[in-house]
């Protein structure tokens, strides 16, 4: 997403391509920088116009760091709007996530 919104890939990217290596490694920063250094990761690394979209539709990913990113996310994002959204997608999240890995 990033090479190609900066110039260096000549490709039509979806917003939620390549989001879990992403999810990885705002993860891995997040074992050792606070939520508010995360959050400005992903301010950098997604561009603003396609942030509210990433955030609102990465909760259906089945991907075990996603909960930990988005609750920094919905603490720390320094815009409201992105913050409440990182929060709405946890719980989304979180209810997917009980329901596919539901045992009977």
């Amino acid at each position: 997403m990033w090479l190609s919104t900066h110039g260096f890939a000549d490709v039509t990217v979806s917003p939620i391509d390549g989001v879990a290596p992403l999810i990885d490694v705002l993860w891995l920063a997040l074992q050792h920088i606070d939520a508010r250094e995360v959050a400005a990761l992903f301010d950098r690394a997604v561009p603003a116009d396609m942030q509210m979209e990433v955030v609102t539709n990465v909760w259906r990913l089945d991907v075990s760091e996603l909960a930990d990113v988005l609750e920094a996310l919905g603490k720390a994002h320094p815009r409201k709007e992105i913050a409440k959204a990182a929060r709405k997608s946890l719980m989304q999240h979180r209810s997917l996530m009980a329901s596919l890995h539901h045992v009977k």
